[in-house]
């Protein structure tokens, strides 16, 4: 084989081997980040379900948290949805189940 030759093939083999490793590599990111968000929906879900669990099951001594109607948006002191304003909704921030204060 010619220099020419063998410089082409080595040059071919390392251009294949950048493009495999940038494949493995946008790979693992993208699995990384799936992952990372099945795991903030799955906080939201838990979440969700303690607190439909304490007004299911407790007492709401403490109306502090402010929150929104479903499609709103928290917006200072308001809640928004588009153009459409709306006044806030006080929610249960601390809940007495059987002498246990739990606090949202």
């Amino acid at each position: 084989m010619k220099i020419e030759e063998m410089r082409d093939i080595i040059l071919i083999l390392v251009i294949l081997v950048i493009i495999i490793s940038l494949i493995i590599f946008v790979r693992n990111v993208s699995v990384a980040n799936a992952i990372k968000e099945h795991e903030k929906i799955q906080e939201i879900i838990d979440n969700i379900i303690y607190e439909e669990s304490l007004v299911e099951n407790c007492e709401c001594i403490e109306k502090e948290r402010i929150k929104c109607f479903e499609g709103y948006e928290l917006d200072g002191r308001v809640c928004r949805n588009g153009k459409t304003i709306t006044s806030i909704l006080r929610a249960c921030s601390k809940y007495n189940c059987s002498g246990e204060i739990h606090n949202l």
